[in-house]
């Protein structure tokens, strides 16, 4: 399984909150929500910090992934406390900083997702099969938790939504089989970078309906 710094925030966080060191458990629901979007636009990446913009990709990643370290090195802290007894405040103020830098990032995120959609992956770069079931995975918690939106936009596409969950969770399985049954075949690279990039183009239209989910 692929291990993200997203992943280490989200099991410290669910640790702490089980432990009820938040008073703010919306706040805290509301975190967890913008992290696995997050997960996900650090999934995609991985296929594109060789395109011919990569620089600036690279800089905004690591500014990304410099703000998940700093909290996951501050709640990780706050586990141990929290296992040895002595951890005896609440946590609300980490939840509140860094929900506000992941917010202040969503519009660029946005708008790599949207450059990204618009080229196809290079067959190099593509993920293995395994790797590329754990990565429907997290698009379809991101499509679930689009569900849970009340925005006029999100309950006007609903239904296409939920519908794209079963597709996607299809292709899925197919992949499940193919990469079972046809590992040995010479271009099951091209498949896999074929479904990869069907699976990047679902995370940026879930990505950008998220950002859009109060419209």
């Amino acid at each position: 399984m692929v291990h993200t710094c997203v992943d280490t925030v989200l099991e410290d966080l669910e640790y702490l909150e089980k432990g009820l060191f938040f008073d703010r458990g919306d706040l805290v629901e509301k975190l967890k929500v913008e992290l696995r979007f997050l997960r996900t636009f650090l999934w995609c990446s991985s296929g594109w910090r060789n395109c011919s913009d990569g620089g600036y990709l690279r800089s905004h990643l690591m500014n990304i992934e410099s703000v998940l370290r700093k909290a996951g090195e501050d709640l990780s802290f706050a586990r141990d406390r929290a296992i040895s007894g002595s951890l005896n405040e609440k946590l609300d103020h980490v939840v509140d900083d860094l929900l506000e830098k992941v917010e202040a990032s969503k519009v660029e995120i946005g708008e790599d997702f949207i450059d990204w959609a618009k080229h196809s992956l290079e067959p190099n770069n593509a993920m293995s099969g395994e790797v590329l079931v754990e990565f429907f995975d997290c698009v379809l918690v991101n499509l679930k938790d689009l569900l849970k939106f009340e925005g006029n936009l999100i309950l006007s596409l609903k239904e296409q939504i939920s519908a794209l969950e079963v597709k996607l969770r299809f292709l899925r399985n197919f992949v499940i089989f193919t990469n079972r049954q046809c590992s040995g075949y010479e271009n099951i690279g091209l498949f896999f970078t074929s479904i990869e990039d069907a699976a990047n183009k679902v995370a940026a239209i879930t990505y950008l309906c998220c950002l859009q989910r109060t419209a």
